[in-house]
């Protein structure tokens, strides 16, 4: 007699054998999706799970060599329409191609952003609280790399580990967040860790970590980094603060892009002033290489000398020039303003070769070297001897005057704080910005960034925050500098 087995049985057996053959290497092929999601600090694929499709199939169609990868609670019990976490691979290829490939999705063709002149000021995106996002190279992903066994702040002082070369921005920004608590204003920092030169990341951690819906963005990103962060806040109409760049273009046609540092008219103004008042009559020859870089201070430079006849000038082209010597003699006295700028290889080339140029003649004549950028930070290596000895002047507008009170006391309150005293300049910058535009924002609200340079200044701030339009459609730039001049190897504000 046969026996017949029972349906509910039979039922068992044909699931269970879906799952064990669910299980096994194989499957059918798999759609890999652009969807990610971070959690945790990492970012991943999510995964739908579809008929057919296995651990195995699903861990090779993303290169994926690890399947405990495959992030799931109970995993080896996929179900149609579970989702998976897989994480991204840097580079990573699959082990075994499918002879089929999966079909990409298509990907819409990017558009750039219209940048909006003048912007469109949107209201606070919290009435309890400021929301201030902050993209900066943290390096956490990294952090794992220290010694333990062998650190301490020495170490960290001499930049040792490259997870501390911003560090100290952070620092600075939360010093200038407890003095903002104390008076009574609610801030609420979102943190986003990025690369200091990765577009691709910053744009996709800028929507992952809904960075557009913040009332000010401040970086420390650099270049491509952040001209896309730029481009995306011109796209979500938030403004984006960068106290670190020099770069006049960041600025030239986005209206929501706030430039710390001071502008090159306004260092111009302030140098020709100078000229006037401490060096009347000395002739000033201008070296430059006519780049493209250049070609905005250039014209600044030109249109500002032209306005006025008390400063007489030449303008030296360090390629097509005769020599340097011929060109500047029959002076006992003169004044040499390099704007050279032809890349960052042959800038370090030009400068230890002018001055070894200028050094040779100074016993002819008193010569008086000018920069619009501080040599002693941009080139670690720089003689300063030679320097010294061509009396040097430059601008220093986010450099310590440990003449400064405020400056003084900050330094005593950073190293209470962090038991290390701040090796760059940074973490002023951090503090700096944070204190003057959430005060900004808390006593203005959003009208603030019709014209930021209207509010007193806050109580603490280390240097004053004075805000233009340099350019029609533009951005918001630094309208004061400092310059200063190096005596005894030390830089002494110029009255």
């Amino acid at each position: 007699m046969t026996k017949r087995l029972h349906p509910a049985f039979i039922i068992f057996l044909l699931a269970f054998s879906g799952v064990v053959r669910a299980q096994m290497p194989g499957g059918v092929p798999v759609e890999r999706t652009s969807q990610t999601q971070w959690v945790g600090g990492r970012e991943f694929y999510i995964h739908v799970v579809q008929k057919g499709q296995t651990v195995y199939s699903i861990a090779r169609a993303y290169g994926v060599k690890d399947y405990d990868a495959v992030v799931k609670k109970d995993i080896h019990f996929l179900s149609v329409g579970d989702t998976v976490w897989i994480p991204l691979q840097k580079a990573s290829q699959p082990d075994h191609p499918a002879s089929t490939p999966a079909r990409q999705p298509d990907t819409p063709a990017k558009s750039t952003p219209v940048m909006p002149s003048p912007a469109v000021v949107r209201d606070r995106v919290d009435s309890d609280a400021i929301v201030v996002s902050l993209l900066m190279p943290l390096y956490l992903d990294q952090i794992d790399e220290i010694s333990t066994t062998k650190f301490d702040v020495e170490q960290r002082g001499r930049k040792s580990y490259r997870q501390f070369e911003f560090i100290q921005f952070y620092e600075g920004i939360q010093m200038g967040l407890q003095k903002l608590q104390q008076r009574g204003v609610n801030v609420r920092l979102n943190v986003v860790d990025v690369p200091v030169n990765d577009a691709k990341t910053v744009e996709s951690r800028w929507k992952s970590h809904s960075v557009g819906r913040s009332d000010v963005v401040i970086t420390m990103l650099q270049k491509e980094a952040f001209d896309c962060a730029s481009r995306l806040a011109a796209s979500d109409h938030v403004f984006i603060v960068n106290p670190l760049s020099i770069r006049q273009e960041i600025v030239s046609a986005n209206p929501y892009v706030v430039k710390c540092q001071p502008s090159a008219s306004a260092r111009i103004r302030l140098l020709l002033e100078y000229m006037q008042r401490s060096m009347p009559g000395v002739p000033l020859y201008v070296i430059h290489s006519k780049s493209a870089a250049e070609k905005p201070v250039l014209d600044e430079l030109r249109s500002q000398l032209e306005s006025q006849s008390a400063v007489r000038y030449t303008l030296f082209d360090w390629a097509a020039s005769g020599k340097l010597a011929s060109t500047l003699k029959g002076n006992s006295k003169i004044a040499v303003l390099s704007i050279y700028d032809a890349g960052k290889d042959r800038n370090r080339t030009y400068v230890n070769t002018l001055l070894g140029r200028l050094s040779s003649l100074s016993s002819k004549c008193d010569i008086t070297l000018v920069t619009l950028d501080n040599w002693c930070e941009l080139y670690r290596d720089v003689d300063l001897a030679f320097l010294q000895n061509q009396h040097y002047h430059t601008f220093l507008s986010h450099e310590w005057d440990h003449r400064n009170r405020l400056h003084i006391d900050f330094l005593r309150s950073f190293y209470r704080q962090y038991q290390v005293e701040p090796s760059n300049y940074y973490a002023a910058m951090g503090h700096d910005a944070i204190l003057y535009f959430v005060t900004g924002l808390h006593t203005r609200g959003s009208d603030f960034w019709r014209n930021p340079d209207l509010i007193p200044q806050p109580d603490g701030l280390l240097r004053p925050q004075t805000l233009h339009h340099s350019l029609p459609g533009g951005g918001f730039e630094g309208n004061s500098a400092q310059l200063y001049r190096m005596v005894n190897y030390q830089f002494i504000e110029c009255r």
